[in-house]
């Protein structure tokens, strides 16, 4: 027997088998081949390869120098 979700709709508890819930998911797969998604992915990708600005590393700097004199 499948595991059920619990999820509500308008107020009311819904049981769903996990077969349900994984055809309404997408999968991996379709992620990958969506635009709007790699499109997303080329963004995130580009903004965490920034490097951290100056005054943010003073501040972790100063951060850990507090936390290593508690």
């Amino acid at each position: 027997m499948a595991a059920s979700v619990m999820s509500k709709t308008k107020g009311e508890e819904v049981l769903k088998t996990d077969e349900q819930t994984e055809a309404e998911a997408p999968g991996e797969d379709v992620l990958r081949d969506d635009p709007l998604m790699a499109g997303i992915r080329k963004m995130y990708d580009d903004v965490a390869s920034e490097p951290l600005p100056d005054h943010l590393l003073d501040l972790l700097e100063k951060l850990d120098k507090a936390e290593r004199n508690r």
